[in-house]
């Protein structure tokens, strides 16, 4: 079964594209037992959006590997765990303090000091959100480009955002991050437009390695923050 989804994997990348590829289909593992072809999930989430979206694809296409139909599900793995972010090395005690704080301190907007991926509980109905945001921290720009976390209040939607801001900036202090709410990016653009510095504005935000919105419906309705953020958006 190892060396059938290896035969498939490379046409399954052609099919569904690189980013749908990365994001859905190379975590799967793939198994048989006496009802066909399982493909092994994290959760229950990864399991309906593979079944809708992806199965057909995947079906068809072992199915062209193998040279014969075979019935295939996706299903949740009961051993799966979810990704540890690296240990990083300790920094020598005299620079620590020094060290740390450069390294928390974005180039736009403020982190809070506690919400990182340490703190965070990970559960079955928030793994996949962790899960992803493990990723852009590791590899920024790889998987979930944007990522778009989605939930009721009180979830840890923020502390996940400050998470993978505080990560990025651990593996690279130098990087240049934006992490602020979408009201603050309104208000800054407020301020830029009645002083007539939306150059300077621009330039600000369209010239970092990473943005991080919270709060993001905040901009619904608000036509001229949306165009802003939106060209913003294509820009990086």
């Amino acid at each position: 079964m190892e060396e059938l989804w290896s035969a498939a994997l490379p046409l399954l990348r052609q099919q569904v594209g690189e980013r749908n590829f990365v994001t859905w289909i190379e975590p799967i593992r793939c198994t048989s037992d006496r009802e066909g072809v399982c493909l092994e999930v994290p959760n229950r989430f990864f399991q309906e959006w593979i079944t809708r979206h992806f199965l057909g694809t995947i079906r068809n296409t072992l199915a062209a590997v193998a040279g014969d139909a075979r019935a295939v599900r996706a299903v949740v793995s009961s051993t799966w765990t979810a990704p540890v972010p690296p240990a990083l090395p300790p920094l020598p005690a005299r620079r620590e303090r020094g060290a740390t704080t450069a390294a928390r301190v974005p180039k736009i907007g403020q982190l809070v000091a506690h919400y990182t991926f340490k703190t965070f509980v990970v559960g079955d109905a928030n793994q996949v959100a962790y899960q992803a945001a493990v990723s852009v921290a590791e590899q920024p720009g790889r998987r979930f480009n944007p990522l778009f976390l989605h939930g009721g209040v009180g979830l840890g939607k923020t502390h996940l955002a400050n998470a993978l801001a505080h990560e990025m900036l651990l593996h690279n202090p130098r990087q240049r991050l934006a992490c602020l709410s979408a009201e603050a990016f309104m208000n800054s653009l407020i301020t830029s437009l009645r002083q007539d510095q939306m150059a300077q504005f621009r330039d600000r935000f369209r010239h970092v390695d990473a943005l991080i919105l919270d709060d993001i419906q905040f901009l619904a309705g608000k036509e001229r923050t949306q165009e802003e953020f939106f060209h913003t958006f294509n820009t990086l």
